[in-house]
């Protein structure tokens, strides 16, 4: 699993060689960790300015009027993973919405003291290694119907990979935070996902910084995070993105079914 980073001066002002390495890393690998190395653009500013490549906001019930909503510690949200302290297991955001997230940006206005590290897995390797090891499982996991996800009064049928235009689109979750009903055919291929993603081989750990912004593909990447304590400062930001704008023609989301390894290696 690759992580790449882009730095720049100030979100707020990069220029058209930024946003060409941006779109570049993103189309790559899935996934951009963005630095800033002069004074660093607030939550607000910086989600907004940053998505407008990414499309519209998808508003989440925790959302302001921009779209963002916050990922700390908040008491009386039990079924919402952003709002608890608890170690939060590999996943697609989202895939209890009807139309998940293509895109999800996080900022870090405070990073915990104490654990609370990001994590990433690539639904590209994943795949690779479905399709590679076990097309068995990897049949079960395409069905329409492979599980069922509520949360709240949100609920969605839907397959761990979703064909759309001739790539994948990649949806899964597990946890005590949601309910999930998972179709008996894919109870094995969901069992070996959840093995194969605590394999420290097939993921990434990281700490995001002050005014450090993660931005990734919600349709290819998995994201988790460590636990960290109750009373810890750590205060993030995230925000989902639709994939339509007038940059869509510049950015290719999902997985690709027909690529290879290589591609995500560095040159």
């Amino acid at each position: 699993m690759i992580k790449p980073e882009l730095g720049v001066t100030s979100v707020r002002d990069m220029n058209e060689k930024d946003w060409d390495s941006l779109f570049s890393k993103m189309n790559r690998f899935g996934c951009v960790h963005i630095r800033q190395s002069g004074d660093a653009t607030g939550a607000v500013d910086s989600l907004r300015q940053l998505s407008k490549p990414f499309g519209q906001p998808i508003f989440h019930k925790l959302s302001d009027q921009h779209g963002i909503h916050p990922i700390r510690y908040i008491p009386g949200y039990p079924e919402y993973a952003n709002a608890n302290v608890e170690e939060l297991g590999l996943h697609t955001d989202g895939s209890f919405e009807q139309v998940p997230p293509t895109y999800m940006l996080m900022y870090c206005e405070q990073p915990a003291e104490e654990g609370g590290d990001s994590r990433l897995a690539s639904g590209d390797e994943l795949f690779w290694h479905l399709r590679d090891k076990h097309q068995d499982y990897l049949a079960t996991l395409c069905k329409p119907s492979a599980f069922k996800i509520t949360r709240d009064d949100r609920t969605a049928k839907r397959a761990v990979f979703t064909s759309v235009n001739g790539r994948l689109r990649l949806a899964y979750r597990s946890g005590n935070d949601i309910r999930l009903e998972i179709d008996p055919e894919a109870v094995t291929g969901f069992k070996y996902i959840q093995r194969w993603l605590q394999d420290p081989v097939n993921f990434v750990d990281f700490k995001l910084r002050s005014g450090e912004t993660l931005i990734f593909d919600n349709t290819r990447m998995l994201h988790g995070r460590g636990a960290f304590p109750r009373e810890s400062s750590r205060s993030m930001y995230g925000l989902w993105c639709d994939g339509q704008s007038e940059f869509s023609d510049r950015l290719s989301w999902g997985i690709n079914p027909h690529a290879e390894l290589g591609h995500l290696l560095p040159q």
